[in-house]
């Protein structure tokens, strides 16, 4: 707090002093505390071994990087490149014990200290990490791992390793975030393929992303799918801005689009009419055909003079005349025999057409059509009514209220829109 003396004179002066003060102020209290990184100490028989003394540096190298990230917990120390063992020996430490430690830290202008050992095993690089408060002498963690060795030749395999061990040992978010602002106000967000939000006025946030690029797609009812490919800081927010494209809108115009919808499925529609329409007449004609036939039988049924038939014709019927005339009693009459069979030949094969060809056929092709029409006519005026609603809700007054949340922030956004 700045506290104004009474003077009569120099006020200004006065104000300026407290106004820099407060600056100041501001300044230290918002200064991340230092931190030193050493390089990791080689133990055991491993500590004449070069590829574990490659390994150590490797991996100090990337937990340094993660260190000197923007938006971390700590801000790396510019005089902190110094070897654990080498600190050490020049300050006549004969262990790491917390005093010692802590001096060493003192020593390089540092808030935090973090040290630890690497040794070579059969299954990989064991790795122990702490982390200590140079003002109190206080661990403020330590934690170790095993790294195996395909982590280390593999690329981009260390630096996950370095990127997880840094985010335990201080408490630093490994992780990166999406903020989404599309021209569509609502929408399905797909990152890497799989669904992880919706949009809510326009805007999205995924969070809880791995470092490096990932594939953003939006899904919108009227909207051409949208995909584009972003690229993620550990620890950071990146933006997106998607531009949706309205299905029809591009070369052609929302106008045109309206005017013909669904062509396609229309020109498909009037065919399964055709369809059905052939179909239904050779459904017809084959039934016609199947009544002559039974006539022809009747008839020739009722014109027979000869010795009793077995079986017996049963009212002239088509199916019984046919049977009793494929006997041998038929034979005394055998061109009105050869007449009755013919005609029930006729009959079954039409018969057969209507069964099995024309109603299969009448029956798919009306379905068809159905479904063509449906996807010809109903369908695009909806999305043209849905369309409309969606334009007079931008146009129309609105207010909109977006929840903010961060690592150090809660609230909301409100918009007004006239």
């Amino acid at each position: 707090m700045c506290i104004l003396p009474r003077m009569r004179s120099r006020p200004l002066l006065v104000l300026a002093t407290c106004f820099a003060s407060l600056t100041s102020f501001a300044q230290v209290s918002h200064a991340k505390p230092r931190l030193v990184v050493l390089g990791l100490e080689v133990t055991g028989d491993s500590a004449m071994d070069q590829k574990a003394t490659e390994a150590a540096k490797a991996l100090t190298r990337e937990l340094r990087r993660e260190a000197n990230r923007p938006g971390g917990p700590y801000e790396l120390a510019s005089n902190g490149n110094k070897d654990l063992l080498e600190m050490k020996l020049l300050s006549d430490c004969s262990d790491e014990a917390r005093r010692c430690m802590s001096e060493i830290g003192k020593q390089l202008k540092a808030d935090r200290l973090a040290y630890g050992r690497l040794e070579r095993t059969k299954r990989g690089y064991s790795v122990s990490l702490r982390l200590l408060d140079t003002d109190s002498s206080e661990q403020v963690k330590q934690l170790s791992e095993l790294i195996p060795f395909s982590d280390v030749s593999a690329a981009g395999g260390l630096q996950r390793r370095a990127r997880s061990l840094y985010g335990r040992l201080t408490g630093a978010d490994d992780e990166g975030a999406i903020a989404i602002t599309a021209t569509t106000d609502s929408g399905t967000v797909y990152v890497d393929g799989k669904i992880r939000t919706s949009l809510s006025a326009g805007s999205a946030r995924v969070s809880g992303l791995s470092d490096g690029v990932h594939t953003v797609a939006i899904e919108s009812p009227g909207y051409a799918r949208y995909e584009a490919e972003v690229n993620v800081d550990s620890g950071a927010v990146a933006e997106l801005n998607a531009s949706l494209v309205e299905v029809g809108g591009e070369g052609g115009g929302d106008e045109q689009g309206d005017e013909r919808p669904g062509g396609g499925w229309r020109i498909a529609f009037w065919s399964g009419v055709l369809a059905t329409g052939v179909a239904g007449a050779g459904w017809t004609y084959s039934g016609l055909s199947v009544r002559s036939a039974e006539k022809d039988v009747q008839n020739a049924s009722a014109e027979y003079r000869g010795p009793e038939l077995t079986p017996a014709p049963v009212d002239g019927s088509y199916e019984s005349a046919c049977k009793s005339f494929g006997s041998d009693a038929a034979m005394s009459n055998p061109e009105l025999r050869a007449k009755v069979l013919d005609a029930c030949d006729r009959g079954d094969k039409q018969q057969n057409l209507v069964n099995w060809v024309w109603i299969p056929a009448t029956a798919t092709a009306a379905l068809f059509a159905s479904y063509a029409y449906y996807k010809g006519y109903i369908a695009p005026r909806r999305m043209s009514a849905e369309r409309e609603a969606r334009r007079r809700g931008k146009r129309g007054n609105r207010v909109t209220v977006t929840p903010a949340l961060g690592p150090n922030l809660v609230g909301a956004g409100l918009e007004l829109t006239f």
